[in-house]
């Protein structure tokens, strides 16, 4: 009912709410972001924690049970904790535009949220995030740090949908960082440039151009695509459910 009366006053489609509770009952479910992290488009995001003085300001939030008996010093010291760090490639990326007018009746300039998580290595060898830093830099807002609620916490309790929101924040900033910068920007968009240059100069029986045919074939006809759907000015299709697609030319 509390959908449907949203919807009608707001103008929003319904279909999208209705699909975004979907999302919502399958991130209630998910436990864990190792799957993600490491088979996901976070597998060439994801590294071995470089500083754990980045994380100092959260860290006394965390739950002593996250650690199995130890501090976060020595897991540190055994490898045992990662980064996922999305800040560095979304800072000053606005959105909003028409989007915001519909869900605010106003049109605002909004910015892509700045989410890091650190993860934990338990001794199961399963990977869970055990801090999550979510930053507005652009409107000088302070960082906010979130990490996994008690165990005895029930999933109605205000501290674990805090968590699932802050991991929907990491998990909306990190697709963003996938799929313009990592995969079109440094994947497609990098590639052509090598198949132009192939096919242009090398004949067909050369041996560089039999070596970099698997990785070059298509990607011309795939990118012209690309182009004129996904990533051209004004309306595209990245602009749908990427936060950054009003501003796609900066992201990339």
């Amino acid at each position: 009912i509390l959908q449907k009366s949203m919807s009608d006053k707001m103008g929003w489609n319904k279909e999208i709410i209705y699909e975004g509770v979907k999302i919502v009952k399958y991130l209630r479910r998910m436990r864990n972001l190792d799957d993600r992290c490491c088979v996901g488009q976070n597998a060439l995001q994801i590294r071995k924690l470089k500083q754990l003085e980045y994380w100092y300001d959260g860290k006394d939030i965390i739950p002593e049970y996250i650690f199995e008996g130890k501090s976060i010093a020595t897991a540190a010291s055994m490898g045992r904790l990662f980064e996922v760090i999305t800040s560095e490639n979304l800072q000053g990326i606005p959105h909003g535009g028409s989007f915001s007018k519909k869900l605010t009746g106003t049109s605002q300039t909004w910015y892509v949220v700045l989410a890091d998580c650190l993860l934990y290595l338990r001794d199961d060898e399963k990977l869970v995030p055990v801090l999550i830093k979510l930053e507005n830099r652009n409107d000088g807002e302070a960082a906010t740090w979130w990490a996994p609620p008690p165990q005895e916490v029930g999933e109605d309790h205000p501290q674990y949908l805090g968590w699932m929101l802050a991991k929907m924040y990491f998990r909306c900033a990190d697709l963003n960082v996938y799929a313009l910068s990592t995969h079109f920007a440094r994947a497609h968009a990098v590639n052509e440039v090598f198949a132009v240059g192939a096919y242009r100069n090398l004949p067909n029986a050369h041996p560089i151009l039999r070596f970099l045919q698997p990785h070059i074939q298509g990607i011309i006809a795939v990118n012209v695509q690309a182009r004129a759907v996904l990533v051209n000015p004004g309306k595209n299709a990245f602009s749908l459910f990427l936060s950054s697609g009003d501003n796609l030319k900066t992201c990339v």
